[in-house]
């Protein structure tokens, strides 16, 4: 009768030793899981991302024209001149103060950039060896994530995604991304506008105390990134004859 009173007690136990087992396994790797994949929540406002919509349908008319990479734009910068140190080009005033600054300059798009073990920026000249995880390109597919308009669509209806032991792994990653991808790449901004018609794009204004603004415009995979500074090129009226005046080869 003992015999048979330990044999059933092992029956109970060991069923139970292996639930324990599994339990110990499974959260010991969602910790593992959730302490590579945390991120902090930085405080932006998504109610002011595409808030405003530009609609660029009509041409501006230059005599003269100025090309980088294969995006072509009206000759607007002719008396701005080359810096030593990097490659923005300055305006200077009568004292040799600057008073108002560009820069252009052609990178890949976010979307292309989304990486499974890390996040850079970087242009096409860096010529860095990059490929975007098979998991966060069915990620996008599955979201109807085309290019870094719809990115920017789907951040500002999700953000911020919180992970917690009961998250799927990769559902840890894909989240993981996106909320680095808000911390590195979304400045401070007091709202972001869309740039819709003939090109494709949006205006971020920072919130700053100067006269900056920063324009991305997506063709194929790639992004410009225009920077304007100075009150004589961050106008409307200046930005929307610069859009109006683009091309793509």
């Amino acid at each position: 009768m003992d015999k048979e009173k330990t044999i059933d007690k092992r029956i109970i136990i060991i069923p139970i030793i292996f639930f324990l087992i599994v339990a110990i396994v499974f959260f010991g790797y969602k910790l593992v899981m959730l302490n590579k994949y945390s991120s902090e929540e930085i405080e932006i406002n998504k109610d002011a991302i595409f808030n405003e919509t530009i609609t660029i349908n009509e041409e501006y008319n230059s005599e003269e024209t100025s090309t980088h990479k294969d995006m072509t734009y009206g000759d607007f910068f002719s008396d701005y001149v080359d810096t030593d140190n990097n490659s923005f080009k300055v305006k200077r005033d009568l004292n040799n103060e600057v008073v108002s600054y560009y820069n252009i300059e052609r990178e890949r798009q976010y979307i292309n950039l989304l990486n499974i073990y890390s996040f850079e920026l970087f242009t096409e000249e860096e010529e860095k060896d990059y490929s975007t995880d098979i998991s966060m390109k069915k990620f996008l597919s599955n979201n109807n994530i085309n290019n870094d308009i719809d990115l920017l669509k789907y951040i500002k209806d999700n953000y911020y995604i919180k992970n917690s032991i009961f998250t799927f792994a990769s559902n840890m990653k894909k989240n993981f991304i996106i909320n680095t991808f808000v911390e590195v790449a979304f400045p401070n901004f007091n709202n972001i506008v869309l740039i819709d018609g003939n090109i494709k794009g949006y205006i971020i204004n920072p919130k700053t105390n100067i006269k900056l603004k920063e324009i991305h415009l997506l063709n194929n995979d790639n992004q410009y990134v225009i920077t304007l500074f100075g009150d004589e090129i961050t106008n409307d009226e200046f930005i929307n004859n610069l859009l109006k005046s683009i091309k793509f080869n």
